[in-house]
């Protein structure tokens, strides 16, 4: 990835070899795969380490969840806070897990939309709740710095099932 990069520094007219930049090359490929060290996790996994049988019925929320993924269209960031609400039915899991499963998911290749949605399924797979629901808003940055260049929008996806999907009520109490 070093020399593409330094490849990529040279054609847009740069010094590879200018102390400012030599290490830059290095650099971009570490804060890439950090940015990217998601892929070994599984949010099921990680949510099964903190699960428990429980009696409770009501609504679990875990709010102002940050994250910062990378869009998989452009290789820039987009950052946000999620929203997670289950309703359980004799599991619960533990609160400290849900954003360890938003992270790994975060931590990849990424689009908002996806990342809403398979947050859902792992919560809903491993908990078999009567309803989730995930809500994101998140900030672009191939929004922001190219193309329509709108540095104010947001995006904000909603994923609901269960429960959640089909009692309105229920759906907006959270998010009100």
């Amino acid at each position: 990835m070093n020399q593409w990069l330094t490849a990529l520094l040279e054609e847009l007219g740069e010094n590879p070899k200018r102390p400012d930049l030599e290490a830059t090359p290095a650099r971009f490929e570490s804060a890439l795969r950090e940015m990217l060290c998601g892929y070994p996790s599984d949010p099921v996994t990680i949510l099964k380490e903190g699960l428990f049988e429980s009696t409770s019925t009501g609504i679990v929320v875990c709010r102002d969840m940050h994250f910062v993924s990378v869009c998989e269209h452009h290789v820039l960031p987009f950052f946000g806070e999620a929203i997670v609400a289950f309703l359980p039915a004799g599991k619960l899991v533990g609160i400290s897990k849900i954003p360890r499963a938003l992270e790994a998911l975060a931590r990849r290749l990424q689009v908002q939309e996806r990342l809403g949605q398979d947050l859902m399924d792992a919560l809903q797979q491993t908990t078999a709740s009567a309803g989730v629901l995930v809500r994101i808003r998140a900030t672009h940055l191939c929004m922001m710095a190219r193309g329509v260049k709108q540095e104010q929008a947001r995006m904000e996806t909603l994923h609901v099932c269960g429960r959640f999907a089909s009692e309105p009520a229920l759906c907006n109490s959270v998010l009100a």
